[in-house]
C-alpha cells in the first residue's frame, strides 16, 4: 500500500497535508489550524492529541466547499 492510499483512508489530516491542499506554507497552515481550534464558530474540527494537531478530513472538506475552494 502506498502512502497516498494510506492517507486517503484516514479520517484525519495532518497540518502539513492541509498546507499542501491549500497551497500555503506550513507555518500559515499551523496559524489557520490554531485559529480554528480557538474559534467559537469552528470552521473545521481540530483534534489535539498531546502536541499533535489533527484535522477532521470531513469538516475540512466542508470548510473548503463552503469557502468555494473545491
Amino acid at each position: 500500500m502506498t502512502k497516498n492510499t494510506e492517507t486517503s483512508n484516514c479520517l484525519t489530516l495532518r497540518v502539513e497535508e492541509c498546507a499542501d491542499l491549500l497551497g500555503i506554507c506550513r507555518s500559515a497552515a499551523y496559524n489557520l489550524v490554531r485559529q480554528a481550534e480557538s474559534s467559537k464558530g469552528k470552521p473545521f474540527q481540530v483534534i489535539r492529541i498531546g502536541n499533535s494537531l489533527l484535522i477532521s478530513r470531513k469538516s475540512f472538506q466542508e470548510f473548503l466547499e463552503t469557502n468555494g475552494l473545491m
